[in-house]
């Protein structure tokens, strides 16, 4: 609530994560890589066949729920 923010008289910052790459990428980089090659981190994701299903699948992304968990991977051709 806006009012509650000035009359309190709070500072509100918004986290902005390019405002932190510097201080933290080589940290990131150096602990990341090694922890998902250990299987400790992952990463999940799920297939979906065909872009003509891309729509659906940005919004079962959005709206969550469902078995699909993560980031929608579309495929668009097999070689």
């Amino acid at each position: 609530n806006s009012h509650l923010i000035m009359k309190k008289r709070l500072d509100v910052r918004g986290f902005i994560v390019p405002d932190f790459i510097p201080q933290y990428f080589g940290k990131f980089m150096e602990q990341v890589p090694a922890l998902m090659a250990q299987g400790k981190l992952r990463s999940e994701e799920y297939a979906i066949d065909g872009i003509e299903n891309a729509p659906q699948a940005l919004v079962e992304m959005l709206l969550g729920g469902g078995d699909n968990v993560g980031k929608p991977i579309i495929i668009v051709a097999k070689e």
